[in-house]
């Protein structure tokens, strides 16, 4: 395994929300058949989306939110210094499936924009690449942004997005899904491209999780308010930016305590500690 953590010129985390990439992989050849003994040598990346390395016990989190990564981690290669070519997610996905910087590539809006950039078929994604060497290759996502109709679906002979970022089950019906795809194609090459989007707002967790945090946060008037817009499910992405923004003005006015801040972290921590048990 490979970890990317993403922190400032001074080695500090930074205080941004970043993208944590982790790739699993055993190596990977794209200019060789397997010979004799050689096994099918296969290639899974997985995209955890809107989590700090800060919040990571494998970078000195001390609240439990990874014990399976960290566990994970204790037997693989771990990088302390990588950057993302951009600070969200459509630009820097893409860059990682074509090795070239936002500016090159151009794919640096949202498909729900209106004048959103599609990959230009002069760019070779991985995988294009995988496919064209025998792999199979598919993209098992919940991230509406990694979308078709910007072209990111190139190469994927299975490209999906089983899921919506703000059910509370989110990162469990992912699991579930790669689980069946990587049964039907186990004895097969294979490219597997999966994205949760584990840190991403508005911190849902499905009822039956337990709490990350033992402060009983809950109880605050101010938490009380934090919840109540935090569980509306039912809100559209066009709704969620309004309850952001709310979020935030409640934030820089005179109401806000460090309560409403341990409330959010620890909301944060346990869509964390979520996935990572998925």
């Amino acid at each position: 395994m490979v970890t990317f953590s993403l922190r400032d010129s001074t080695g500090a985390f930074g205080p941004l929300v970043l993208l944590l990439i982790v790739l699993v992989c055993s190596c990977v050849s794209c200019s060789k058949e397997p010979t004799g003994d050689t096994p099918p040598r296969n290639l899974i990346i997985f995209v955890w989306d809107a989590v700090r390395a800060d919040h990571v016990g494998l970078y000195g989190y001390e609240t439990e939110t990874t014990p399976n990564l960290d566990q994970y981690a204790k037997n693989a290669v771990v990088f302390d210094r990588a950057y993302a070519p951009a600070p969200w997610t459509v630009p820097s996905v893409t860059s990682l499936h074509t090795s070239v910087r936002p500016p090159v590539h151009g794919v640096t809006r949202s498909p729900n924009s209106e004048r959103f950039h599609v990959l230009s078929d002069r760019f070779v994604t991985l995988a294009e690449m995988l496919r064209d060497n025998a792999y199979v290759t598919g993209s098992i996502t919940s991230q509406p942004w990694f979308s078709a109709k910007l072209g990111l679906s190139a190469g994927f002979d299975h490209f999906d997005v089983v899921s919506d970022i703000d059910a509370p089950n989110e990162a469990g019906e992912v699991s579930d899904a790669i689980i069946a795809w990587l049964n039907d194609h186990r004895d097969e090459r294979f490219f597997l491209f999966s994205m949760y989007m584990g840190g991403h707002f508005p911190y849902n967790t499905p009822r039956t999780h337990t709490p990350v945090s033992s402060k009983n946060l809950e109880n605050t008037d101010l938490a009380k308010r934090l919840m109540a817009l935090l569980e509306r499910n039912e809100i559209s992405r066009i709704q969620r930016r309004a309850f952001s923004r709310r979020i935030s003005d409640l934030s820089h006015s005179d109401e806000w305590n460090k309560e409403g801040t341990d409330y959010l972290v620890a909301r944060y921590d346990e869509r964390i500690k979520y996935t990572d048990q998925q």
